[in-house]
């Protein structure tokens, strides 16, 4: 009888292990990005209400060929720190007017330096999310190995049972 070569567990266990390691590298880049805007977003306290004098809408076309294009409008604006005037520009998907305030967070060391409130919102949304990705990661790696060691197992058992 010919004995068949010994696989060390399945594709099963394969996939599951890189699929955990796909989750801990993106839970790694995740955080190493974040944490890049974690400085900027702690220095960024002053709150400014910046006046939007210009506004530029532009078509960006949908996920599907078949969908239409949806507006995002560019928005440019100037805001006042310590007597001095700075400007930056943003893009929303929701209209803004000429002449309409936009609220930002300023550095007061570096006025030149902003962020948008719902831009630190979403950020802590997203790092909190970042844990989560790595446990699901480390979780998936060691399915994966068990799922290999009990089909590995399985099989010299099935082999010591045809002898």
């Amino acid at each position: 009888m010919r004995r068949r070569k010994s696989k060390p567990g399945g594709i099963s266990g394969v996939i599951v292990i890189l699929i955990g390691i796909f989750c801990l590298v993106w839970s790694y880049l995740s955080n190493v990005r974040y944490d890049d805007m974690g400085e900027t977003m702690n220095e960024c306290t002053l709150e400014i209400q910046a006046s939007i004098n210009d506004v530029r809408i532009h078509e960006v076309s949908g996920d599907d060929s078949d969908d239409e294009p949806e507006e995002e409008y560019e928005f440019f604006f100037t805001y006042e720190v310590d007597g001095k005037e700075y400007s930056g520009s943003g893009r929303d998907i929701y209209a803004h007017k000429i002449g309409d305030t936009y609220r930002i967070l300023c550095n007061p060391d570096d006025p030149n330096e902003w962020i948008t409130p719902a831009y630190a919102n979403d950020r802590d949304y997203k790092l909190s999310n970042v844990p989560v990705f790595g446990v699901i990661g480390i979780g998936c790696i060691g399915l994966g190995v068990v799922i290999m060691i009990v089909k590995a197992v399985r099989r010299d058992r099935s082999q010591y049972k045809r002898r």
